[in-house]
């Protein structure tokens, strides 16, 4: 098939020597290009660290496997699932999915939810999405569904102007290029944390709630319900929040 022909496979176990029979059983996690940190730290189409990565090492640790990572942008994991090519998507959510019975989902493991935010200078304080300017440019990930919002961009009542991630998309908040965005709240304090930038305004409108999940693809060798019970334990045990401590 073309899309197989097209992958882009990079592999990084949790073990320093893996041979040829544990490579072929690798849990295979995707990865997105569009993730930012703290979610993920993606180096030249490898990710290599955050907290997906930590999650991940982690639930092929409890599961005594090898962690392969299959980098894609955003738009094609969800073909590459269906083709077989990933065992295991996290940073996901079954309303993000246009076949969530493709999947077993783990318990929700922490919320992902998104917030409007606004630059510092030229924009007032809003509570509330009636009081956004007709016609406001609002920063977005290429690709990424904003339920909230999605009916206003078709209207274009307010007008989304992409970039490649959510760092990017404060970065150009941060310099004035657009008056608004939208972005995850844990990358939000990610970034004002490590850019110290005083150009975002301090308040923040929360949209739609979103839970972070783990979905095992019911197509995977791997068990799937095996791989869920793995990460449901390490929700139970207070690893994952260990792992989220990491990054606050």
């Amino acid at each position: 098939m073309q899309l197989r022909m097209g992958l882009q496979v990079l592999a990084m176990v949790w073990v320093p020597a893996v041979g040829w029979g544990q490579q072929a059983d690798a849990l295979r996690f995707s990865a997105s290009t569009s993730w930012s940190m703290p979610y993920a730290d993606v180096r030249e189409d490898r990710l290599v660290g955050g907290i997906v990565f930590d999650l991940t090492q982690a639930i092929g640790a409890a599961l005594h496997l090898p962690v392969r990572y299959v980098v894609l942008p955003r738009k094609r994991i969800e073909a590459a699932a269906q083709a077989g090519e990933l065992d295991v998507r996290c940073y996901f959510n079954p309303t993000w999915t246009q076949n969530p019975g493709q999947y077993i989902f783990s318990n929700p493991l922490f919320d992902a939810s998104d917030v409007l935010v606004g630059a510092r200078s030229g924009t007032g304080t809003i509570t509330d999405l009636s009081q956004l300017p007709q016609g406001a440019t609002v920063g977005t990930v290429l690709g990424f569904l904003y339920p909230a919002l999605d009916k206003r961009f078709q209207d274009h009542s307010l007008l989304r102007e992409d970039a490649v991630d959510q760092e990017k998309v404060l970065m150009k908040l941060g310099r004035a290029r657009t008056p608004y965005a939208v972005v995850n709240t844990r990358v939000l304090a990610w970034f004002k944390r490590q850019s110290g930038s005083e150009a975002i305004a301090d308040w923040a409108l929360p949209l739609e709630r979103a839970d972070f999940y783990c979905g095992v693809n019911k197509s995977s060798a791997h068990k799937p319900q095996k791989v869920v019970d793995a990460i449901n334990r390490l929700k139970a045990t207070g690893e994952i929040d260990r792992i989220l401590q990491g990054y606050q």
